[in-house]
């Protein structure tokens, strides 16, 4: 039986239709979803800009403070984008159960989200890359199927697969 759905968005072009398709499955399920999604570290070269550019006295205070900052504005675009998302398939907010943002490696997010939560099930979409008539799956895909201890229902955001005016509008956007 699911109950708890984890879906995992990289906010890609493709997120209206794993969104939508997340949400139908919760529909069918009487479940709820928590949306989950991972903000990389900054890195050396974020370290590096910081150092060079920044007043050094400025600096404690940019890493104590600026961070938490990004990561409230990071959530209000996620919130944002899956109220357009949702609103415009005629769809309500009543199955998203919580929205996570957390910072680090997108595998761990979302592996430690889904044991901290006691997820059923994990949806998020493969990568889309392919170097033959078979797609290969993103590094995150992959190590997600590999270590995750529920089920994950990968799917598939080819162009094949997603309603190519989705993505049009999706892209006239940018």
């Amino acid at each position: 039986m699911i109950k708890n759905i984890l879906y995992a968005t990289d906010l890609s072009v493709y997120n209206t239709y794993l969104l939508r398709n997340a949400y139908q499955l919760a529909l069918k399920e009487d479940a709820k979803i928590t949306v989950v999604h991972a903000v990389e570290p900054l890195g050396v070269f974020a370290d590096a800009v910081i150092d060079a550019y920044v007043q050094p006295e400025i600096v404690p205070h940019i890493r104590s403070e600026g961070m938490p900052a990004l990561m409230s504005s990071i959530r209000e675009q996620v919130i944002e984008s899956i109220k357009m998302e949702l609103s415009d398939a005629d769809l309500d907010l009543s199955r998203i159960k919580d929205i996570v943002i957390d910072r680090g490696d997108p595998t761990e997010v979302i592996l430690s989200t889904a044991r901290k939560l006691d997820i059923d099930l994990i949806i998020m979409g493969s990568s889309g890359h392919s170097c033959s008539t078979y797609p290969m799956l993103g590094s995150v895909v992959g190590k997600v199927l590999q270590l995750s201890k529920c089920p994950v229902l990968m799917v598939p955001t080819s162009k094949a697969r997603v309603d190519n005016e989705q993505v049009r509008k999706k892209l006239a956007g940018f």
